[in-house]
């Protein structure tokens, strides 16, 4: 399976249905802006969860 071709709304979807990865509600203590590091694109970006990923299998 080529991974390039999945949407990553997708591969974030079967990763949180896996064993391991618990899904949460985050919040933060005060305003914050999250913006990528690199290239020109740096619009704001924002998250209403976050995977938790305990355990990976190597």
């Amino acid at each position: 399976m080529d991974l390039s071709k999945v949407s990553i709304a997708d591969l974030v979807a079967e990763l949180a249905s896996r064993d391991g990865v618990d899904r949460i509600s985050v919040g933060a203590y005060q305003q914050y802006e999250l913006r990528k590091k690199y290239g020109a694109d740096r619009d704001q970006i924002s998250a209403e969860t976050v995977l938790v990923v305990n355990y990976l299998e190597t």
